[in-house]
C-alpha cells in the first residue's frame, strides 16, 4: 500500500505463524512491534507493558495486552502508534474449538472486534490484515446439510464452516466487510490453507508425525506410528512462503477484500506420511487410531492461488521434501 508507515504491529507474535512472519517484515525494512497472549492490561491505567527498542542490540519491541479487553487495546493502538496490523492472534486448533467452542468464538471473533474498533477509533488510518482460515469454505461431504465437496476455492466460493474455530473466522470475515463498509478501514482478510514448517508446535498432523518419527530415530520409541484419518486432502504450504504472502499483501493487498494463500495443489495425509517417512530414512510401521479422528471432517480443501499470484506476483518456493526434513530436525530427528 504506498504511503504506508514501517510501524507494524503483530498480534500473536509468540506463535508459530508470528516468529516467522516478525523475521521477514524485519527483513523487508519494517519496525515490528510483537504482541504477546495471556497478559491481562489493568485497563484502569493509563500504562501499557510497552518496551520500545532503541538500539539494534536490545531486546525488540514488545506489547502485552488482553486482547478480549476493550479499554486496553484502545490503549495499546494509542500507545504504539503502529502503520499497520497484523492480526494473528487467536485460538486457532480446530480439535480444540469442538472441545470449547465459546471460548474459540471470544478469542477469535470478540478480540478482532476490540481491535476494529480501536483501530477505527484511535488509528483511523491503520492498515490492518486479518487473519482468517480456509476452514472458512469446508463442506464435510457431498450431498449433505453443508453442501457439495469442493476444490480449487477462490475467493468468491460458497462458504459454510463445518467447525467453531471455522465458524468464528467467517464471522471475522463478515466483520471486516462491515467495518469496510462502515468505516472505510483500510482492512484486508486472508485465508490461509494449511500451513506448516519449522516451529510448529505439536498437536497438528505433520508435527504429530514428525514427533514420533525423531523419537524413533533416537531408539525412544518402537517403530510403529499412531496416525489419525489419512484420506483427508489439503492444501498445504512453507510457512516461510506463507509470510511472504503476508508482507505482499500488507504493502498491495485491496481494502476490503479477501485473500487465498495457498499451493494450489492437493495433498493426501497419506501422500504426506510417505513422504516424510522416505525423507525421515526410517522404517516404520503405521496403526490408525480413531480416537484421533475429528467429529466432522473435510474431504479435501484445495485452494486457488490465481488472485494473489495475479495481483501481486506470489507464488510457493519451498519444496515440500525441504519444508518435511525442517520439522523433523526442529522435533530432534537423528537422520540416517
Amino acid at each position: 500500500m504506498t504511503g504506508m508507515g514501517n510501524r507494524v504491529l503483530v498480534t500473536g507474535a509468540g506463535g508459530f505463524v508470528g516468529g516467522h512472519l516478525v523475521t521477514a517484515l524485519r527483513r523487508a525494512g519494517y519496525e515490528v512491534v510483537e504482541h504477546t497472549l495471556g497478559l491481562h492490561v489493568d485497563s484502569s491505567s493509563d500504562m501499557t507493558a510497552v518496551t520500545l527498542a532503541t538500539a539494534p542490540e536490545l531486546k525488540p519491541s514488545s506489547v502485552a495486552c488482553d486482547l478480549r479487553d476493550e479499554t486496553a487495546v484502545r490503549h495499546l493502538l494509542r500507545d504504539v502508534a503502529p502503520d499497520a496490523v497484523i492480526h494473528l492472534a487467536a485460538q486457532s486448533s480446530v480439535a480444540e474449538s469442538w472441545k470449547k467452542p465459546g471460548e474459540t468464538m471470544t478469542a477469535n471473533l470478540a478480540g478482532t472486534a476490540n481491535l476494529l474498533s480501536a483501530v477505527r477509533d484511535v488509528a483511523h488510518r491503520c492498515r490492518v490484515l486479518t487473519i482468517g482460515s480456509a476452514e472458512e469454505y469446508a463442506s464435510p461431504s457431498a450431498g449433505s446439510e453443508f453442501g457439495p465437496v469442493q476444490e480449487d476455492l477462490n475467493e468468491n466460493s460458497w462458504c459454510m464452516p463445518a467447525n467453531p474455530y471455522a465458524l468464528s473466522k467467517y464471522a471475522v470475515w463478515l466483520l471486516v466487510r462491515q467495518f469496510f463498509a462502515a468505516y472505510s478501514l483500510s482492512v484486508v482478510h486472508v485465508r490461509p490453507f494449511n500451513h506448516i514448517g519449522p516451529g510448529q508446535r505439536a498437536g497438528f498432523v505433520v508435527t504429530d508425525f514428525a514427533e514420533q518419527l525423531a523419537a524413533i530415530s533416537r531408539g525412544e520409541r518402537e517403530p510403529l506410528l499412531s496416525v489419525g484419518n489419512l484420506e483427508a486432502v489439503r492444501d498445504f504450504t512453507d510457512v516461510r512462503d506463507i509470510v511472504r504472502a503476508y508482507v505482499a499483501l500488507l504493502r498491495g493487498g485491496r481494502a476490503g477484500d479477501v485473500y487465498n494463500v495457498c499451493s494450489g495443489q492437493g495433498l493426501s495425509v497419506r501422500t504426506l506420511l510417505e513422504m516424510m517417512i522416505a525423507v525421515s530414512g526410517l522404517r516404520v510401521d503405521v496403526r490408525v487410531d480413531e480416537a484421533k479422528f475429528r467429529p466432522v471432517e473435510v474431504p479435501a480443501l484445495i485452494g486457488s492461488a490465481a488472485k494473489i499470484r495475479r495481483e501481486l506476483g506470489w507464488r510457493p518456493d519451498i519444496p515440500m521434501r525441504e519444508t518435511l526434513a525442517d520439522v523433523l530436525r526442529g522435533f530432534g530427528w537423528r537422520g540416517v
